[in-house]
């Protein structure tokens, strides 16, 4: 079977309510396309191959969903999203999950680094989404827990957004930089 390669250009932050994280690929001559995976873990840089099927490039195919054909990419970007190079992995010795060589740091990944509350995560929540909460200091420390282990980003879209203004009105902090572009 035929296929075309492309390489992932973007990575979005977190998952959409359905668990799906959504990708940018973009081929050599510019075929840019969008498309989810709830399976498949992908990073800036890595080169997929997807097959061709009936003169046409078929991300389904292959279990990606969603997928959409936007506008090919300028020459310039092409060789900017091209000349990034696949980012080692490693895997963590305590979850065993996969993460960037990066990430890892004595072996363990930036969660179990940094075991979180999850009890404490999950009464803020219920709290938030039942009779809500009035209380200012409650609310940011709340928020600033959830972006601390990494959980905003695996939580529905809402939560990211007011994470983001929480930051962006400086009471919460940005901890792994996720929301202002600076990834630490």
């Amino acid at each position: 079977m035929a296929t075309k390669e492309f390489v992932v250009a973007s990575v979005s932050k977190n998952r959409n309510s359905f668990g799906l994280r959504g990708y940018i690929f973009v081929s050599r001559d510019g075929e840019c396309w969008e498309a989810s995976s709830g399976h498949k873990e992908h990073f800036e840089g890595d080169r997929v191959n997807i097959p061709i099927l009936m003169g046409h490039v078929n991300f389904s195919w292959v279990g990606y969903e969603i997928p959409i054909r936007h506008n090919d990419c300028s020459p310039v970007l092409v060789e900017r999203f091209w000349d990034k190079q696949p980012q080692t992995r490693g895997k963590c010795q305590n979850c065993h999950g996969t993460f960037l060589q990066t990430d890892l740091k004595d072996g363990k990944c930036p969660q179990c680094q940094n075991p979180r509350d999850l009890n404490s995560e999950v009464d803020f929540i219920i709290r938030l989404e039942g009779e809500g909460i009035e209380d200012e200091d409650d609310l940011f420390n709340g928020f600033q827990q959830l972006i601390d282990s990494h959980t905003v980003e695996h939580l529905q879209g809402s939560y990211g957004r007011a994470a983001a203004n929480l930051i962006k009105s400086g009471h919460c902090v940005d901890t792994h930089g996720y929301f202002t572009g600076k990834k630490q």
